[in-house]
């Protein structure tokens, strides 16, 4: 299967994928957004891969799968300033072989400008297996500057009465935690958040353009788009490309 590796070049990604199928496989991305009382927050994003998913038959003889997670937030000191501790469980299923599905969750951290690191530890609860990810993260929204959020890839989206948190400026958004994307998949979805552009720039409106590039600078003239936006203290940016001709290859 051929693989497309899309980059943006506000966001650095850190993958790492577990490939020993006796430990959880997972994937994680930690995206920078300002919240509405303009505070500085971090997404944690992780996805358990179906396929290192195993689920053990209960009491009542239907079978669940238990995940014991930690999050440690460690300044650039490498001091813990938050730390979430908690269990992550599948839905009870008549069968082992109903898990098709990854097992994503999301949370959401306010951390002061400066530099931090993401420690991720996932221990499954039945077979003691765990695996550690980290990344690094910079958290700095400067008010004197036009400032982006991390793009924030997209599986899917839809409007959202209610809040939570998945739901960002009235959408309900799933994430995709990784910036690969196979072949079978031909739309590329994300979203991105633009802050300061009615306090820094001096019109009331201005363009956004989206492009996108082979990893060796070539313009990809078919993917570019352009919106013309008020300024405003949060300008949200919603984006999907079709993405079903892009050949395989590294892209930003």
């Amino acid at each position: 299967m051929k693989w497309r590796i899309i980059h943006t070049i506000i966001l650095l990604v850190v993958l790492t994928v577990i490939q020993t199928l006796a430990q959880p496989q997972v994937l994680m991305r930690n995206c920078l957004f300002r919240g509405n009382d303009n505070l500085p927050y971090v997404e944690t994003q992780f996805s358990i891969l179906s396929a290192s998913i195993k689920p053990v038959k209960q009491a009542n003889h239907l079978y669940k799968a238990s995940f014991h997670i930690n999050i440690f937030y460690l300044n650039h000191l490498d001091d813990t300033i938050h730390k979430l501790d908690y269990r992550l469980h599948t839905g009870e299923l008549k069968s082992p072989e109903l898990i098709n599905f990854d097992l994503l969750d999301i949370k959401q951290v306010y951390l002061p400008s400066g530099k931090y690191r993401v420690e991720l530890v996932v221990e499954d609860i039945n077979t003691h297996q765990s695996v550690v990810m980290s990344e690094r993260v910079a958290v700095y929204f400067p008010a004197s500057e036009v400032c982006f959020s991390d793009a924030l890839f997209l599986e899917k989206y839809s409007p959202a009465d209610a809040s939570s948190i998945y739901v960002k400026q009235g959408y309900s958004m799933t994430p995709y935690p990784v910036n690969i994307y196979p072949g079978v998949k031909d739309k590329l979805i994300f979203y991105q958040e633009i802050y300061n552009s009615n306090s820094v720039l001096s019109d009331t409106t201005f363009f956004i353009q989206i492009q996108l590039l082979k990893r060796t600078g070539e313009f990809l003239e078919q993917y570019t788009h352009t919106y013309k936006e008020k300024c405003a203290p949060l300008v949200p940016v919603l984006t999907e490309l079709n993405i079903e001709d892009l050949q395989a290859g590294q892209y930003i």
